[in-house]
Formats: C-alpha cells, structure tokens, sequence
C-alpha cells in the first residue's frame, strides 16, 4: 500500500514537473533573446524541487505555488528585457 502510494506521487511530481517545462517552453520564444532554453529549465528544476522540499506533504500547494512561481519569474524576465532594449 506504501509502495503503490509512493508511486502515484512520485508520478504525479514527474507530470507536474513536465507540465511546467512546457509552460516554460512555450515562453521561451519570448526570452529566447537573453536566456536559454537549458538556463530556464535548469532554473526551472531549482525552484521546482526547493518547493517540493517545503512543501512536500502539501500536493496542491505545491503545484498552485510554483505554477505562480514561474508566472511570476517569467513575467520579469519580460519586464526586464524591455529595460534592456
């Protein structure tokens, strides 16, 4: 029973976690100017799994926080680029 729960977390965690990479892909074009797509999704991973490690026992909190994270992350970065140019 342990196991199978774990396996329908660590499984939900993977789905999220691919989910987030396609929101992050489909901004790239956006950003694609100043930032990679290997430096977004490694950022990407860093504010996902320090999330987790806060709020691990908390499913949806977790998911609503860093869905807004990155919202929130990639509208600066846009914000930022127009500074720039």
């Amino acid at each position: 029973m342990l196991a199978e729960a774990t396996e329908n977390y660590n499984s939900g965690i993977i789905d999220i976690s691919r989910a987030l990479k396609r929101f992050l892909l489909s901004k790239t074009r956006i950003i694609a100017t100043k930032y990679s797509t290997s430096t977004i999704l490694t950022n990407a991973n860093f504010i996902w799994y320090s999330s987790l490690q806060r709020c691990k026992e908390h499913y949806n909190v977790v998911k609503r926080e860093v869905t807004m994270m990155f919202e929130v992350s990639i509208y600066a970065i846009n914000v930022d680029l127009r500074g720039v140019q």
